[in-house]
C-alpha cells in the first residue's frame, strides 16, 4: 500500500456520483513542486467515499486549498501516468477562496446619508 499526504488546490468544483448504493465525491488537486518552481504542477485525482463527501461538497470549489491523506494508486493509460488517491482524511486549509459562491452579501455603504450622525454609546 502507498500512503500519500499532500496539500494543493482544487482545479474545478467537486462532483458527486453514486457507485452502487455508495456516494463518491470526486475532485482533482493541483500540487506544485516546492523544489522546482518552474516545473508544471502535478494533478492528483481524488475520491472521497461515503457521507463525508456529501457534507464537504458545498466547500470543495475551484481554488480551495485542501489537505488530503489516503492510499495512492498509479495507472498507465495511453502512454500517460495517472495518480489517484482514495481519500481517508480530508481537511480544508487556508481561508475562503477568492470567488466563493455563498449567499453572503456585504452591506451597501455607498450611501452614507442614511446613517445617523449620533454615536449610540
Amino acid at each position: 500500500m502507498l500512503k500519500l499526504s499532500l496539500i494543493g488546490n482544487l482545479i474545478k468544483d467537486a462532483e458527486n456520483s453514486e457507485v452502487g448504493a455508495t456516494n463518491v465525491t470526486k475532485f482533482t488537486v493541483a500540487v506544485n513542486n516546492r523544489r522546482k518552481k518552474d516545473e508544471a504542477p502535478s494533478f492528483i485525482g481524488c475520491s472521497l467515499w461515503g457521507k463525508r463527501g456529501n457534507g464537504l461538497l458545498p466547500y470543495l470549489r475551484k481554488g480551495t486549498k485542501i489537505y488530503i491523506d489516503g492510499e495512492l494508486s498509479i495507472r498507465l493509460s495511453g502512454g500517460k501516468t495517472y495518480h489517484d488517491v482514495n481519500v481517508s482524511e480530508c481537511e480544508l486549509v487556508g481561508g475562503r477562496p477568492a470567488q466563493s459562491d455563498n449567499n453572503y452579501q456585504a452591506p451597501n455603504t455607498s450611501n452614507q446619508n442614511d446613517l445617523d450622525d449620533e454615536i449610540p454609546f
